[in-house]
């Protein structure tokens, strides 16, 4: 199975069928934190749910299209990160990620996120990297910035969650 060690605390595991409990135990566990900034957390009712989002992100990875890893930090399920939409011809991606909100602010994503940009530049050979941080979304913006990503855009109205239109920043990491 994969599994990239990021240092004593922090490991990104690739997202496997067998984690589907623990994923759906934390998405519930985050779904007021996580309905602001994520339309997908509606769609997260049953086992089932997460199950079916698994198999598709190995789908996904077996295209070459996406990476998702789930995140775990003291050998504890802590969030998820991705690559997704990767496009090996123009050799780029997007990163996503969350973290579970009673373990905020001890740089696990931080941390995660320098992993799998490794993993995306160095095993990967992609150029270019792209995320994207809601307006309100202040930490998703420093983090970003703290990750050596450069504002590049105000995308107004980019996505529909809980009922309105939200403007997104686009922030790119070129290797």
């Amino acid at each position: 199975m994969f599994q990239k060690v990021i240092d004593s605390e922090v490991a990104l595991v690739l997202t496997m069928p067998i984690y589907t409990q623990n994923l759906f135990e934390l998405t519930q566990k985050n779904k007021k934190h996580l309905s602001p900034w994520f339309p997908w957390v509606e769609d997260i009712k049953q086992l089932n749910d997460t199950k079916a989002f698994i198999l598709s992100k190995l789908q996904a990875l077996a295209k070459e299209e996406a990476l998702h890893c789930l995140i775990f930090y003291q050998n504890r399920l802590a969030g998820v990160c991705d690559l997704h939409n990767i496009s090996k011809k123009h050799q780029k991606a997007f990163i996503g990620y969350w973290i579970d909100k009673d373990l905020q602010g001890r740089k696990i994503a931080k941390r995660a996120l320098k992993g799998l940009i490794d993993i995306a530049f160095d095993d990967l050979g992609l150029k270019k990297l792209t995320i994207l941080a809601q307006k309100e979304n202040i930490k998703s913006q420093k983090l970003a910035e703290s990750l050596k990503f450069k504002q590049k855009a105000l995308l107004e109205s980019h996505l529909f969650i809980n009922g309105s239109f939200r403007d997104f920043y686009l922030y790119e990491r070129i290797n």
